[in-house]
């Protein structure tokens, strides 16, 4: 999850394993979603004052 400094969220994606990644590029409707190397996701979602936080889910 990508937030800006005053910790709004503003993007989100899955890592799936393997070094790919689940994302869908904006919130409408009609946007495709996509699976990408992560290091493609990460490089094209660099953007000043963002920052990146991951999460696990645990079983």
């Amino acid at each position: 999850m990508w937030r800006t400094s005053d910790g709004l969220a503003q993007h989100a994606a899955v890592t799936l394993g393997g070094g790919w990644a689940f994302q869908k590029a904006s919130q409408s409707w009609v946007t495709p979603r996509v699976v990408l190397p992560v290091g493609q996701l990460r490089r094209g979602m660099r953007t000043p004052g963002w920052r990146l936080e991951r999460h696990t889910l645990s079983r």
